[in-house]
Order: C-alpha cells, then sequence, then structure tokens
C-alpha cells in the first residue's frame, strides 16, 4: 500500500490498510492529514499540530508486509519517555526529521570511458562483446560521448559507427592513463569487459589514476568489485548480513589446503580464484538448456575431465516446451555431427559416469539404452534424478522408434515432442531426413512459433523472440512477407568465433539501412546478432536444413543470406 506523508511529500510502503478511513473534510480544528494513500487519495493517518497524538490507518510493522515506517514506533516510545520527564516533544517535527530525504545528486557525465575485454580468451568471450554494445547503446541513449579502448579488431564494439571514439589499446593502467589524459571523460565504467577491465580499474584506483583526473566509476564502485573478487572477503560479508554461505577457506599452499579441508570436514573442491559462478530460477511457460562447447581434442596433452576451472570456448542457448526437447535441440547445436541424446555414440562405462568429461552425456544416454536405472545412475554421477528420469524419457522413446517397422503418424508427433530431429528419427528408423520431413508434412506435422514471454504472463510480450516448438497448437506470432532471413555463425569455436558474429551484425545493419525487415536465426547467447533491437525477428533456433526450412516455409522471406 504506497503512502504519502504531507510533509516530506515522499511515498512509503506499507502494509495493508484496517479497510476504514478518515474523512478528511470531517477532522475537527488542531488535526492535520499525516498520510495519504496513493492508490485511491483516501486518508492514511492524521496527526494533532500542538498535543502528542497521532494514527494510521496501517501496520508499520506488519511481519508479512514492508517495514518502511517502523521508526513511527521509535518515535511513539521516545515521545512517552519525554513526556514522562516533563520535556517538550513536537511529534510533527520529529517524524518530518525522521522521514526526510535529501538524495545526494550526482553531477551528469558528459563523456564517459568504457573498457573492454580485449582479445578473445577461454572463459572470456564474446559475451563481452554483446555487454559493451550494451553500454555503448545506452550512453547513446542518454545522449552521453562515449570512449571505448579494445584492442580487439573482429569485435562488433568497436565497428565504425557505434562509440564516438575507439582507442585500441592495451587495457593496462599505463594506456588507460594515456587516454584519459587525452580525453578528460568523467565517467568510468569497468563492468562491461570481464576480468580485463574490472583488474585495470582496481589498479587505476589503487595508483590514484581516476582521483587525480576527477574521474567517477559509474554502476558497481570499486570497493563492491574488490570484495567480491576475493573470496575470503566476499564470505566474511556475507556472514555479516547473515546470509547462509558455503564453508570456505582461502589458502596458496599444499599443506595449507590440507588443513583447511580437514577443518570444513570432506568433501571438498579446491577451486582457482576468479572462477565464480550463479545460480537462478523461473517461473515461465518454457525451458532453457544451456551447454558449453569444449574444443578439448584440438589441444594435446589437455585432460578431458571437467572440473570447476574453465575449458570451454563457447556456449550454445536452447528453447523449448519441455526439459527433453529443449536438450536435445542444445546438443544439436554444440555439434552438427550429433543428432541429439544419442545413446549410440559412446559405449556404458561407469568410470565415465563417475568422472565428469565432455562426453560424459552420450556415455549416460548409452547406460540408459542398456538398462542402468535411474537409482544406480545417481550413485555414480550425483546428478539430481529429475533430469535423469527426463533423459530416460528420451532413451525410453528410442527403443520405441527403434522397434517401429512403419513410423505411425501419433508415434512421429511424439518423438517431435521429445526433441527428436527428422534425421535422428530417420537414423532410428533407417530412413533418410527428407524421407521423414515428407511424412511429417503429409500427416501436417510442423512446428508452432512461440514468443519467448519475459514477463510470466502477467501481461502480454511484445518481444521479437521466437523459438519452435512441437509441443504447442497454435502460433504465437503472425507472418507477413517482405523479410530478408539471415543465418547466424552458431556456437564460438576455435578457428569461428566473434569475428563472424561481426559479419552477421553488419549484415544485418545494412539491410536496415535499407529499408528491409529481417529474420535472424542463431542460438549464440553471447552474441550481438541475437540482441533484441538488431532484427525485427529473432528466432533461437538451431542453424540446420530441417530448421532453417520450417522457418523459410512459416515466413516465406524474400530471400536468405547465408555468407
Amino acid at each position: 500500500l504506497p503512502c504519502t506523508h504531507s510533509e516530506t511529500e515522499r511515498c512509503f510502503m506499507t502494509s495493508q490498510n484496517h479497510g476504514f478511513a478518515v474523512e478528511v473534510d470531517s477532522i475537527p480544528n488542531g488535526w492535520k492529514v499525516l498520510f495519504t494513500n496513493e492508490n485511491d487519495n483516501s486518508n492514511e493517518g492524521i496527526i494533532h499540530e500542538s498535543l502528542p497524538y497521532f494514527s494510521v490507518q496501517f501496520h508499520p510493522e506488519h511481519t508479512a508486509g514492508p517495514t518502511d515506517l517502523e521508526n513511527l514506533f521509535d518515535i511513539f516510545t521516545d515521545a512517552v519517555m519525554t513526556y514522562k520527564s516533563n520535556k517538550p516533544y513536537n511529534i510533527n517535527n520529529k517524524i518530518t526529521e525522521k522521514l526526510k530525504y535529501f538524495p545526494k545528486i550526482q553531477e551528469r557525465p558528459k563523456k564517459v570511458l568504457i573498457l573492454g575485454s580485449g582479445g578473445l580468451s577461454i572463459g572470456q568471450a564474446g559475451e563481452f562483446d554483446y555487454s559493451g554494445s550494451q553500454a555503448v547503446k545506452a550512453m547513446q541513449e542518454e545522449k552521453i560521448l562515449t570512449v571505448l579502448i579494445n584492442p580487439n579488431i573482429a569485435t562488433v564494439q568497436t565497428s565504425k559507427g557505434l562509440a564516438d571514439k575507439v582507442y585500441f589499446l592495451p587495457i593496462t593502467p599505463e594506456y588507460v592513463e594515456q587516454v584519459i589524459k587525452a580525453e578528460r571523460p568523467t565517467g568510468v565504467l569497468l563492468t562491461f569487459g570481464g576480468q580485463t577491465a574490472l583488474n585495470c580499474g582496481v589498479q587505476l584506483k589503487k595508483s590514484g589514476i581516476l582521483d587525480k583526473y576527477n574521474v567517477s566509476v559509474l554502476g558497481t564502485p570499486i570497493q563492491s568489485i574488490i570484495d567480491t573478487e576475493d573470496r575470503k572477503i566476499f564470505a566474511e560479508k556475507i556472514n555479516a548480513i547473515g546470509e547462509k554461505v558455503a564453508p570456505s577457506a582461502a589458502v596458496s599452499s599444499v599443506d595449507e589446503a590440507l588443513a583447511a579441508a580437514q577443518q570444513i570436514g570432506y568433501p571438498v573442491m579446491s577451486r582457482a580464484g576468479f572462477s565464480l559462478g550463479g545460480l537462478g530460477s523461473g517461473s515461465l511457460d518454457y525451458c532453457v538448456v544451456k551447454i558449453p562447447r569444449w574444443d578439448l581434442a584440438k589441444f594435446t596433452r589437455v585432460s578431458k575431465k571437467i572440473g570447476s576451472s574453465m575449458k570451454s570456448v563457447g556456449e550454445v542457448m536452447s528453447v523449448g516446451r519441455t526439459f527433453e526437447e529443449a536438450i536435445q535441440k542444445a546438443f544439436r547445436m554444440v555439434d552438427e555431427n550429433v543428432n541429439g541424446f544419442d545413446p549410440n555414440i559412446k559405449n556404458a562405462n561407469e568410470d565415465e559416469l563417475r568422472e565428469p568429461t565432455d562426453k560424459r552425456m552420450f556415455v549416460l544416454a548409452a547406460a540408459l539404452k542398456s538398462g542402468y536405472t535411474v537409482d544406480k545412475l545417481y550413485q555414480l554421477t550425483n546428478i539430481d534424478k529429475w533430469f535423469l528420469e527426463k533423459l530416460k524419457n528420451i532413451t525410453d522413446y528410442y527403443n520405441i522408434l527403434e522397434d517401429q517397422g512403419i513410423i505411425s503418424p501419433e508415434v512421429l508427433k511424439k518423438s517431435k515432442q521429445f526433441g527428436f530431429s527428422d534425421k535422428q528419427i530417420a537414423a532410428c528408423i533407417k530412413s533418410t531426413e527428407i524421407a521423414v520431413r515428407k511424412l511429417r508434412n503429409e500427416n501436417n506435422i510442423t512446428p508452432c512459433v512461440k514468443q519467448i514471454d519475459t514477463v510470466a504472463a502477467e501481461w502480454p510480450a511484445s518481444t521479437n523472440y521466437l523459438y519452435l516448438t512441437y509441443n504447442g497448437t497454435n502460433h504465437d506470432v503472425d507472418f507477413h512477407k517482405g523479410f530478408t532471413m539471415v543465418l547466424g555463425s552458431g556456437v564460438y569455436r576455435i578457428g569461428s568465433s566473434v569475428e563472424f558474429d561481426w559479419c552477421a551484425v553488419g549484415c544485418l545493419r545494412e539491410l536496415r539501412n535499407q529499408g528491409k525487415k529481417t529474420i535472424m536465426v542463431n542460438y549464440n547467447p553471447e552474441t550481438v546478432s541475437t540482441d533484441y533491437d538488431m532484427s525485427d525477428r529473432l528466432y533461437f533456433e538451431e542453424i540446420s536444413f530441417e530448421v532453417v526450412m520450417d522457418i523459410y516455409n512459416l515466413e516465406q522471406p524474400d530471400g536468405i543470406i547465408l555468407s
């Protein structure tokens, strides 16, 4: 319940009132309005002008609601104590004094320096080109001049026409100071260039360069960066506010690690610095699966085991209505030579199930198909049983498909709902992808186009993020001709990285300059080409014959650009 205080005109969130209100017009002399309901302008509190009396219609301290006005109880108890000691006490002035607030308005920056991430590396790749590009766009919307430092010529953010000035220089304090001295920015953004920019920003602050040139750090303060980068300090900060955190210790030698492990208790995980992770959840009508891509085969003498250290060179993101559908898509996105959660790629091996590797999921598929139970696999892998049950659904349907002589429309539709591709189904029934596609079309088994709902169905979504699913009955969008379709570069891999995203973005911009409406098909969440404002329609989908043809048949574009 939003209530505005009459003296300060500040609005506070309070708990629900009693359902009654004082009629303002009937307030006797000597009384005045203290709080007003912003929803219906009814009275929510009155106060006497001279006597120590006041009242509110809400519960200031209600445990189920906001606590913005808990201090009203402090004022009340202070008034009682003061009254007992026969001292004067003006309640109205005390309430106003407690509730007044004068925000410190920072001077609006006129020119901002943005630090990029430099060269791409494992653990710090195209996602920072995306975030840096967004930062430049946000500054431009606010009519703020942007100066970008990034030596990576293959990024979108360094393209002509985005930032006002671009310096192709190393992200080091020495070079950044030279740019600050020449450009004299009033603010700097450090959080859009990954670890490289964060480390550089901390060094600039500690060396006094930012203070010397009067440059303000915008966004996350330097001290917060230092606190979150240091595991020990971060754990102390979390404990200070009473939040639970996993027991941990910062060590710098093997002996210290063994002593800490003995104190914490086994099992323990040993992690290097700056390998922080995160956790999130949603409440939407679609399922998203992200899988990293490991190109470990291209490195000699590199362990295939996956642990807490970053080894992936890219990632994919798939969207579906069920977990089975989404994860099968994701496997195909990571490697175009994989049909999905395929049990025929690897053999079941308990040692490989115990140790996470880049191919363990296919060992898991083989184990499920060969008869391993969910309980047994849980003991071996410690993968949550919910995921194991869902993956078992896929391998169970593999068996059903392989037992089919002539596949029925019902079985075909069900297999599509489980995320099986035409090529995958063809391999199971000893047919061809074209034959399965023809059978699908003859039985009108085609995907629905769904819009990604960013507002949890609270009101109609208006995004241009689209995906295909067989777990639907109708399309969320109308199809109008006149589009030009552009295929993205897919997952980052060694030898094919952000430079091809630059090409895709350049293509989209040129089409827009010519007045063409565009469709982008890509599944890499790290790219700028999958940004919401780069194309008119964005399909987060596989780049395969089947899916591209499905989109083409639905959209009927004027043309398609493959290069």
